[in-house]
């Protein structure tokens, strides 16, 4: 399934124009404000500038839910869904922020929302992200993959939100504000800072799980992807520098 994905990184690319030196955000429309084919109530469609999965249904536009944002992106669960963006030219080092909300996936073996980062070359994913339920229902576990097994990165660190799909709104809102600053110059090394959207962030450093070994080549794209999950998922304001 993650294969797939990667294989359309070349069309991810095409969506990204060339980046100017000193640009604040290497992501235009990072923040969903922009969308075309919409269609149905509530509208589905396609962000500007975004790449899909090979999927027969597309993402929600909702509305936003971080600060001074009018859209958003909610990802349905299922049906190889997945939003992706590249970079024209690899990076050694990067940071990528987002705000999202998740719902509860019901077990701890399922997932709620998943980020893959991918080296430019590899045929699987180099950093796989992924949230299960924690300890209790509406607690929620950031995991790792390693290569062989998931490893917990923030236990029963977030709340889990709830979304009305024929209201299209969130009647449960907990929206956190996450961030990874990854070396993919070949040391092997991963950061990653959470925390509700206005509140104190929680740092882990160092971070040394990958699902294949970085090769040196540089980051060259990233995939929201929902086609494993359980539970769906919403995110607003992705910015990449």
């Amino acid at each position: 399934m993650i294969k797939t994905f990667l294989l359309l990184t070349s069309s991810w690319l095409m969506l990204c124009p060339c980046l100017m030196s000193g640009a604040e955000n290497m992501l235009p429309n990072g923040d969903f404000e922009k969308w075309s084919l919409l269609e149905g109530n509530p509208p589905t469609g396609q962000p500007v500038n975004w790449g899909l999965g090979q999927s027969s249904s597309k993402p929600v536009r909702m509305p936003g839910f971080a600060r001074s944002s009018d859209y958003a992106v909610w990802m349905k669960p299922g049906d190889k869904n997945a939003i992706a963006r590249g970079v024209p030219n690899p990076l050694p080092s990067f940071d990528l922020e987002f705000y999202f909300v998740a719902e509860d996936p019901g077990t701890s073996m399922a997932r709620s929302f998943n980020l893959c980062l991918n080296e430019k070359g590899a045929p699987l994913p180099s950093v796989n992200l992924r949230l299960v339920q924690g300890s209790a229902p509406g607690r929620l576990t950031l995991q790792a993959f390693d290569g062989k097994r998931w490893q917990n990165l923030a236990e029963d660190a977030f709340q889990a939100s709830v979304y009305n799909a024929e209201k299209n709104t969130l009647t449960t809102a907990n929206v956190y504000r996450f961030q990874l600053k990854g070396n993919f110059d070949g040391s092997g090394s991963y950061s990653i800072a959470y925390g509700p959207e206005n509140g104190e962030l929680t740092r882990v450093n160092e971070v040394h799980y990958f699902q294949t070994p970085l090769n040196g080549t540089g980051f060259s794209s990233f995939s929201f992807t929902a086609a494993m999950s359980q539970a769906g998922f919403g995110l607003d304001n992705v910015s990449l520098k």
